[in-house]
């Protein structure tokens, strides 16, 4: 059980380091259609179905939030928050805290601004959009930082959350988004979407958090199909489907019986208007695994990119029942370059279903008591990567740190 404890903590490590890489330079997928904003809108515009808008009033508080192209060619935005976990009182309180309060006036902070503030919650890999009525709340800290927060009810944790049931510990994983809008009576136009998924190791009481990781996804301006400007989407629709051992993906398989380290192949296509023309491809993606008492990440392979979508090859090392298997991968061009930049690409996100995952081919698929004991002992963390992947990994974090040393 140390042993696995240990890998639950690596597994977190890893997490960290590689969303720090994300949010401060790593690379992302960038498109070649570049974000909504057209080059030459001044400092006073906002970009709105393609045409240049003068902000008025709200020009200012815009600055706070606005995305700026570096010479690099690089989306940065101005102030990004720090994500933080606390259990007060039973309940998770989630908050966003900005280093710099200054020039931050949105409907939380001034009366009558013109920048709305909403949260929505998701369903695992950012599938099923929720409007969350929780509320939000703004404070100004002693050190001039502000911070956003709001609570999660215990009562709320299992509809709300998704759910990692083992023999000393239980995990959960949320997926939500807060995101500012500017309104006037001449448009309504999202300026940026602080996207967020964190994982909460506590104990099987719920009366300690013993750890916390967030894994943000940074939303900037939307990504466009056409020089127009009228097809924008940040999150575009798309459906995946299971092949099963068929490595072509020419045969799907229906809500299957996966078996644990077989390798099942996965296709994702994109169907979102404008974008499923062949040019669009799901990439880089996270794979999300929720059943009963089980929540998993996997990272798949990419086995092969088609004319009508992109094949993965995964090995699940976990038993489940009930399971949804969500992909949240990046939206990009076969044509697109890679560039530097701290701003998420527009995602393309889908679900499919399986009965279960079982330990072989001839088993029946197991109780919720046959999961929970095997997955205690032979994946207890929020992600199972095999020998050689962590070390791969660990040779990657000690590298890493070597270069923010170096820097």
């Amino acid at each position: 059980m140390k042993q696995n404890q240990l890998l639950f903590l690596l597994s977190l490590t890893i997490v960290v380091f590689a969303q720090t890489g994300n949010s401060t330079g790593n690379s992302q997928g960038q498109t070649q259609a570049e974000k909504s904003n057209p080059q030459d809108c001044t400092e006073t515009q906002i970009a709105v179905n393609g045409e240049c808008i003068e902000a008025g009033t709200c020009a200012s508080k815009l600055n706070y939030f606005k995305q700026k192209k570096q010479n690099s060619g690089a989306d940065q935005l101005p102030n990004k928050p720090e994500f933080g976990l606390t259990l007060e009182n039973g309940n998770l309180k989630v908050s966003l805290k900005f280093q710099n309060s200054t020039g931050l006036e949105t409907a939380l902070e001034v009366a009558n601004s013109c920048l709305s503030v909403s949260l929505v919650r998701f369903k695992v890999g950012f599938i099923n959009e929720t409007i969350d009525s929780s509320t939000l709340t703004s404070v100004l800290n002693t050190d001039n930082s502000r911070s956003w927060f709001f609570l999660i009810e215990k009562s709320n944790f299992d509809t709300y959350l998704a759910k990692d049931t083992q023999t000393d510990l239980v995990v959960y994983q949320g997926f939500y988004a807060i995101n500012v809008d500017a309104s006037t009576t001449q448009y309504t136009k999202q300026i940026v979407s602080f996207a967020f998924n964190f994982v909460a190791n506590m104990t099987t009481d719920l009366s300690t958090l013993n750890n916390f990781v967030f894994q943000p996804k940074l939303r900037g301006q939307p990504v466009c199909a056409d020089a127009a400007q009228t097809k924008c989407v940040q999150q575009a629709a798309s459906k995946l489907e299971c092949c099963g051992s068929d490595s072509t993906c020419q045969n799907i398989v229906a809500n299957p019986e996966l078996v644990v380290d077989e390798t099942i192949y996965f296709k994702q296509s994109i169907t979102e208007n404008g974008f499923n023309d062949g040019k669009w491809h799901p990439g880089d993606s996270q794979i999300t695994v929720t059943a009963n008492g089980v929540t998993k990440q996997v990272k798949p392979k990419l086995h092969n990119k088609t004319t009508d979508g992109t094949i993965y090859e995964i090995k699940f090392k976990f038993l489940a029942n009930n399971v949804i298997i969500a992909s949240d991968a990046v939206l990009t061009q076969s044509s697109s370059r890679r560039i530097l930049t701290d701003v998420s690409d527009a995602s393309a996100v889908a679900s499919t279903s399986s009965t279960c995952i079982k330990e072989s081919t001839d088993a029946s698929c197991p109780t919720d008591a046959e999961v929970q004991a095997y997955n205690s002992e032979n994946c207890s963390g929020t992600s199972c990567d095999d020998e050689t992947s962590s070390q791969i990994m660990i040779s990657i974090i000690f590298f890493g740190l070597m270069m923010l040393s170096i820097l």
